[in-house]
């Protein structure tokens, strides 16, 4: 089921990973510098939901994409050298698939997950493949059952992995009982590992439960929107919003061990003066320090842009051992239009982007970056890479590796990409 799309209110979600490849100018040039010339990767029409970037230990990378197909969407992929060269022609993951996510090993192996409507409820499903894009087995059917509403998939260095979604549930009160006519609401956030051969480690976690409306009140839901993240060794991190009242929610994280037992409590992530968040990305490096981003509408904790309906984009560094380095900062300088997606390379610098714009009416948006050193210091400015007079931007992705980056993004219906320095 389509529930995410563009901003605001629906997701439109960015990949960032890290690229590496040979390149000599790129120990000199400054972080977000064009290092060739672009790209094209597809160029069907438009490009909905999410663009997913992926990487090995090489700088190879995958692009997974979903195509809005009419009448139903198809979700694809394509391989490319760490030079940004195509290996072979896109290929079809699965046709009336929908929230495409990828992750993939230092060797190149990858999995691809997705969600599809299944009766009345959605199934989760994974497909493995490997290196040179050869599907491995049959997908596998994880029998999510009720509705799932966001997913997403980490990998270690071994090729073992973690898929976590969010569920919801709700009940409606009969007519005639105190409260009759209005809504109680539930959600989880789930987790499955796998081992890098399709079989099921262990029995499903359970990272989050949370009463959408713990009173009988009437109201929207707001399911968790969720991210995950894994280090070489595969301790995990997974982050979530946490919907536990209307108006009311909060980033959460939670660190697990790689045999997937938890590792100390649940972490709040964003300031209790931020009510109103959305959109989280989390991004981990070799040793297990991570960082987490989120949205904020401007009118929530912030003073920027006060009367736009855009978002201001936020990030917090932890070390592995789940202590928050430093305070939450603010990314963004200008109002985020597009859902951001975040990247960290093995040693810790970390970068986002976004598509942006100074003014939410009637100026430009543009393709935005935004890097920084490990130890959380900003290097250099926000950077515009692009201009579009037309507001034909669309969901966008970038990775990360070597210092190095690969942006992907839709321009009218052209799936494009390009190489960029790192930080």
């Amino acid at each position: 089921m389509h529930r995410h799309s563009h901003m605001p209110g629906v997701r439109t979600a960015l990949a960032l990973a890290v690229s590496a490849f040979a390149c000599t100018p790129a120990a000199r040039a400054a972080p977000g510098d064009a290092l060739a010339p672009s790209f094209t990767i597809d160029t069907v029409g438009y490009f909905e939901t999410r663009t997913t970037l992926v990487h090995d230990a090489a700088g190879n990378f995958l692009v997974v994409y979903q195509v809005d197909g009419r009448p139903l969407p198809i979700i694809k992929g394509q391989l490319f050298s760490a030079a940004g060269v195509a290996r072979g022609a896109p290929f079809t993951v699965v046709v009336n698939g929908t929230l495409p996510t990828a992750a993939m090993n230092a060797a190149g192996d990858f999995v691809i997950s997705w969600m599809m409507p299944q009766g009345a409820s959605d199934h989760l499903y994974t497909q493995r493949y490997s290196a040179a894009g050869a599907a491995i087995g049959a997908p596998i059917d994880l029998n999510t059952r009720s509705n799932v509403y966001d997913d997403a998939v980490a990998m270690d260095g071994s090729g073992d992995f973690a898929l976590t979604w969010s569920q919801e549930w709700q009940i409606e009160l009969p007519d005639g009982l105190p409260y009759g006519g209005l809504s109680l609401g539930a959600s989880s956030v789930r987790a499955q590992r796998y081992s890098h051969d399709g079989s099921a480690l262990g029995v499903r976690m359970l990272v989050d439960l949370s009463l959408t409306n713990p009173t009988p009140i009437s109201g929207n839901f707001n399911p968790p929107q969720v991210a995950v993240a894994a280090d070489a060794a595969g301790d995990l991190v997974f982050a979530w919003t946490d919907p536990f009242l209307p108006g009311r929610q909060a980033v959460r994280a939670h660190r697990y061990n790689a045999n997937g037992t938890a590792a100390g409590l649940v972490l709040r992530v964003s300031p209790l003066a931020q009510s109103t968040v959305q959109y989280p990305s989390v991004a981990m490096d070799g040793d297990g320090d991570f960082a987490v981003g989120w949205t904020v509408p401007h009118s929530n904790g912030t003073v920027l842009h006060p009367s736009s309906s855009g978002y201001d984009l936020y990030t917090q560094r932890f070390t592995r051992a789940g202590k928050a380095s430093g305070s939450a900062v603010r990314v963004s300088q200008d109002v985020v239009i597009e859902a951001p997606a975040l990247a960290m390379d093995s040693a810790g610098n970390f970068a986002f982007a976004w598509i942006g714009t100074p003014s939410f009416c009637c100026v430009p948006r543009s393709l935005r970056l935004q890097a920084y050193g490990s130890t959380g210091t900003a290097l250099g400015g926000n950077v515009a890479l692009s201009a579009d007079t037309d507001s034909g931007l669309g969901p966008l992705g970038l990775t990360t590796s070597a210092g190095n980056l690969v942006l992907v993004w839709d321009n009218n219906g052209t799936l494009q990409g390009q190489l960029l320095a790192g930080p």
